[in-house]
């Protein structure tokens, strides 16, 4: 019940503190313009991460003053990431290469202090032992992931719908009082989601996605009852419709000799809506096909592994496939 109340206090306090931010950020100026490379068409306040932000200071708080255990190292590394979102939302950090910088300090220090990864995170035998590279190859996921999950998000509702799904999905694997900090960051996505909905009036902004980039890429050093190799790799399938996306769309910029830390629209949920598909219906599809993988990957995961994967990558393939076919017969269509 303690965790249930959390929960909606933190979805209550992320809604009506988003309420208040819309018109803070209109009067500021604090506004994502569109441009060519948009998918919106109006300027809208972005920076809306602080309302999910506040929302799971709430609902942390209620968890403290219920004595259920919290991580202050992840916490306090997630504001501290969230602050420095919050600070190139408001143009205040110069450059990528600042802001990646940034993100590395604080990630190792959460590394440095979170338990060990001591097997690589895929199935035998593959899950060799790391060693002296385990705080290498933690940064570099957590890393990844942050930044993966910045660049998905693209169109309403899109990235807070997939962090409302995995903090579901997350408590399924772990248990309802061992996902407590995650459900808190649920519901406060759920709060600033109804808000965030296609049409938006709120963008979360750098201070939201790099907040729950860390957050959700985070939780499995903290998970205690599973082990943080098969907590890695079941955070992967739960969030495998963006974390394949945005691998497939780099690696496919980088052999065009791309700039990839410039912004663009080249993404598959973008190609889908540039195809004339709204807002909703790519949110929703990606919402279906994160819902195949991820529970059957929970169902899979104890069994086979390596199954599991191949069910992802396969649902993937057949996305991919898809958007293509879209583009071509649109093309055929045109000419």
């Amino acid at each position: 019940m303690e965790v249930l109340i959390a929960t909606l206090a933190a979805a209550l306090a992320a809604f009506v503190s988003t309420l208040i931010l819309i018109r803070v950020l209109m009067k500021t100026g604090t506004l994502d313009v569109p441009n060519q490379r948009s998918s919106h068409s109006a300027p809208t306040p972005r920076g809306g991460g602080l309302s999910i932000i506040i929302g799971t200071i709430v609902g942390n708080v209620l968890l403290i003053y219920s004595q259920i255990a919290v991580s202050w190292i992840f916490i306090i590394c997630a504001l501290a990431l969230g602050f420095i979102g919050w600070l190139d939302d408001s143009k205040r950090v110069n450059g990528p290469f600042v802001r990646l910088a940034l993100q590395l300090i604080i990630v190792l220090c959460f590394v440095w202090n979170a338990p060990e990864l001591a097997l690589f995170p895929l199935p035998e035998p593959l899950d060799i032992k790391l060693g002296i590279t385990s705080s290498v190859f933690a940064a570099l996921w957590i890393l990844s992931y942050m930044n993966m999950f910045n660049f998905m998000d693209g169109l309403d509702g899109l990235a807070t719908s997939q962090a409302v799904c995995i903090a579901l999905l997350w408590s399924l694997y772990v248990g309802w009082y061992e996902a407590s900090m995650m459900l808190v960051i649920g519901g406060a996505c759920f709060g600033f989601l109804i808000l965030n909905w296609s049409p938006a009036k709120i963008f979360m902004g750098d201070s939201g996605s790099m907040f729950l980039g860390f957050s959700l890429s985070a939780l499995p050093f903290i998970t205690q009852e599973k082990p943080v190799h098969e907590s890695i790799l079941v955070m992967a399938l739960l969030s495998w419709v963006f974390l394949s996306d945005a691998s497939f769309t780099l690696c496919r910029r980088l052999l065009r000799q791309e700039r990839v830390w410039q912004a663009h629209r080249s993404h598959l949920y973008q190609r889908l809506n540039q195809q004339g598909w709204s807002h909703a219906k790519v949110t929703g599809l990606v919402i279906t096909l994160g819902l195949a993988i991820s529970l059957a990957s929970l169902y899979l995961v104890s069994k086979s592994r390596w199954v599991a994967l191949l069910w992802a990558a396969l649902v993937f393939v057949a996305y991919a496939t898809f958007i293509t076919y879209k583009e071509h017969s649109s093309s055929k269509a045109e000419n």
